[in-house]
């Protein structure tokens, strides 16, 4: 897996950069370096690197400008690129899985979470080119197998790991209405039994239609859940959430929808995990928006 694989590591801060290329090398990887998004252009082109670490907010051109040109330049689209982002930025991980992002790191990390996402890029990047640059990963949704872009689980991923930085989480959910459709998406780090789930689900809605412009469409509602730590590794019990707050986003007298968070916890919330959340929609919602079934 490692022989010839070289790494480009593009970070501004030189004892960041020198730390993750120790590791790397450690682990048979070769290394090279950039200071800033521009340097880490002229090396993608000279290097060829298999794949980029790159951070985010650097000098001269940022991680995001430069995950961008990489992306649409075809000789470096298909190059994996790990961001490194800031555990309280989660709009800045949303804002780089839509320039091209493969993967993301928060920061601060250590040697061996970093060996180990980057091991774990290497191998989707193997199985990917075995069906095809497009293919998606399935996933389980209660009752049926739907298809999950990589971009789009990530997605979930990264707001639900932040927030279990922030508050309480072990459900975060996003319903999106619209006239024609109300996807509702479910992550959680192990499965939700449908009872439990069709609990936290019926909530939402009721939610929903006291908060938002119009009611929630019950015929085009369809529930997508994204399980972070495998289905294989669910307990045979799940509690109730016993604890929620909701907040509303409206883009539109077309397009709302709800933020929700759930805890086993009876006691888990308080009012300032309201306004954490109520801001969190305000700068996602737009994104989150987009999203379909």
């Amino acid at each position: 897996m490692r022989a010839g694989k070289t790494i480009l590591v593009v970070e501004d801060s030189q004892a960041v950069n020198a730390m993750v290329c120790r590791a790397l090398e450690l682990e048979g990887y070769k290394t090279c370096s950039a200071y800033n998004g521009e340097e880490g252009l002229t090396l993608t082109q000279a290097e060829e690197p298999d794949l980029i670490v790159m951070d985010l907010m650097m000098p001269v051109m940022d991680g995001f400008e430069a995950t961008r040109r990489l992306k649409e330049d075809p000789a470096t689209s298909s190059i994996p690129i790990l961001v490194l982002t800031a555990l309280d930025k989660v709009q800045h991980v949303i804002m780089a899985l839509d320039v091209g992002a493969d993967s993301f790191l928060n920061k601060p990390f250590n040697a061996k979470t970093l060996i180990d996402r980057i091991k774990k890029m290497f191998e989707n990047q193997a199985m990917a080119g075995s069906v095809g640059t497009d293919a998606q990963k399935a996933i389980q949704q209660v009752g049926k197998v739907i298809t999950i872009s990589r971009t789009r689980r990530q997605m979930f991923e990264a707001v639900f790991h932040a927030l279990q930085q922030a508050a309480p989480c072990d459900v975060f959910s996003v319903l999106i209405c619209r006239p024609d459709s109300a996807p509702f998406f479910v992550t959680s780090e192990r499965f939700i039994p449908e009872p439990v789930l069709e609990q936290f689900r019926a909530k939402v809605l009721r939610i929903a239609d006291r908060v938002l412009p119009s009611p929630c469409p019950r015929e085009a509602l369809r529930t997508e859940m994204i399980c972070t730590a495998g289905f294989g590794t669910s307990p045979a019990f799940i509690p109730p959430f016993r604890a929620s707050v909701h907040v509303p986003f409206c883009l539109s007298d077309a397009v709302s929808g709800v933020l929700s968070i759930g805890s086993h916890d009876r006691y888990a919330y308080d009012e300032d995990d309201f306004k954490f959340l109520f801001d969190l929609g305000a700068r996602i919602g737009p994104t989150l928006s987009k999203i379909t079934i």
